[in-house]
């Protein structure tokens, strides 16, 4: 019975784990979650990442493509909208999925036609 209650935990903490990293220059960077807040009628979740910054996710994203006429797929695909235009191949979007902003950034990563894509990070900061 008690092996049978430790499975039941394990399988329901896997089952609630998110992406807990993003991906940096192709590295996958570990994030620890830290808490959820409401900002502008949306929750922002932080992390902490290996240096011990305060990081905010929220609902944009930074994304670099390597054709600008792909931009309307991946917009269309993951459920987008653009924001900014910010150059050629660089855009701000914002993720209007019920996906984690932090998921749908790591998947758009993972795309052949993607140079980068990250969280448009919300950090602490520090004064001087």
């Amino acid at each position: 019975m008690q092996k049978l209650i430790l499975l039941s935990i394990i399988s329901s903490t896997l089952l609630l784990a998110q992406n807990t990293y993003y991906y940096k220059n192709d590295h996958r960077v570990e994030l620890e979650p830290v808490k959820t807040m409401e900002r502008d009628g949306h929750g922002v979740k932080y992390y902490r990442n290996a240096k011990g910054m305060l990081l905010g996710v929220d609902r944009n994203i930074l994304i670099k493509i390597k054709d600008e006429s792909d931009i309307v797929r991946y917009t269309k695909e993951y459920r987008l909208k653009e924001i900014e235009h910010l150059s050629p191949t660089l855009y701000l979007v914002e993720n209007m999925s019920k996906k984690d902003t932090l998921d749908v950034a790591n998947m758009l990563a993972k795309e052949e036609g993607v140079v980068y894509a990250h969280p448009d990070f919300i950090k602490q900061m520090f004064g001087r």
